[in-house]
């Protein structure tokens, strides 16, 4: 690769564990300022999309991200969406919604506080991507989407396809892993990669060339990263800042069984 990528899970304004990411990726930091370690070829981040929510540090995240956005590449997550929707005026939310908005949207009512921080997370969202390709050589092509979605959505622009790869509504009377089927019968051995978030899974998810990377750092677990090179597949990860700890589904593990994710957002 002439250029180097990693591909990082759903942050949900975890400030801290993405900074510690980017250092253990071998980044130094000028205050908040990414500095990339001299060697050849150029390292970027991808994020999979959600970096606001969740997480009570909206403006640390919009402005840590807005500050570093030629090193930080962003595909659009159902909250980026819905956010900036809301914030445009072109999606209402009804009075009872506010419970919602708290507790799922809390960015809502940061950004309509503050217009600079406002319009910078315009700027992002609108510079975001709904999908990322990259092709490239010895089995390191891939594809980013924020939720996992089928094969036939992937890499498509039409209207329906942009919402398969950005949001994927989970039926909580329903085994969480059995609505995921699809990705198993859809995985093949080779490339590209498909690379999504949007489902909390313990270990993430591998299965093939479907790799799910949201490890759920929101919740007092991992934030993992993943990066393609010589062939091989290369994690890394740091704890997440929160406190707070939820036990979450082992997805697609044999060793782990699914847990309920009643007390999980399906945002």
């Amino acid at each position: 690769m002439d250029a180097e990528y990693f591909i990082v899970g759903d942050v949900h304004e975890d400030v801290k564990a993405l900074k510690n990411l980017f250092q253990k990726k071998g980044f130094s930091l000028e205050g908040d300022k990414l500095i990339p370690n001299p060697k050849p070829g150029k390292r970027f981040a991808i994020l999979v999309g959600d970096f606001i929510d969740k997480g009570n540090n909206t403006e640390e995240i919009i402005r840590f991200i807005h500050l570093n956005k030629n090193l930080i590449k962003l595909v659009k997550g159902n909250h980026e969406n819905f956010v900036y929707k809301v914030l445009k005026g072109e999606l209402s939310t009804p009075h009872h919604a506010d419970g919602l908005i708290q507790t799922y949207f809390a960015s809502i009512r940061v950004l309509e506080k503050n217009e600079e921080l406002k319009q910078l997370f315009f700027q992002l969202v609108e510079n975001s991507v709904e999908f990322y390709r990259y092709v490239g050589v010895r089995n390191s092509s891939f594809y980013v989407t924020h939720a996992p979605c089928s094969n036939k959505y992937l890499g498509k622009l039409d209207s329906k396809s942009r919402k398969k790869q950005r949001n994927f509504s989970i039926d909580r009377d329903k085994d969480l892993q059995e609505q995921l089927n699809f990705l198993q019968t859809e995985a093949v051995a080779n490339h590209p990669y498909h690379v999504f978030g949007h489902v909390a899974s313990k270990h993430g998810i591998r299965l093939k060339n479907k790799l799910g990377i949201d490890t759920g750092a929101v919740y007092g677990n991992r934030l993992l990263s993943v990066s393609f090179g010589g062939g091989k597949i290369n994690y890394t990860s740091v704890k997440g800042s929160s406190a707070d700890s939820v036990e979450l589904p082992a997805l697609f593990d044999p060793q782990k069984p699914t847990v309920s994710l009643d007390d999980l957002s399906n945002a």
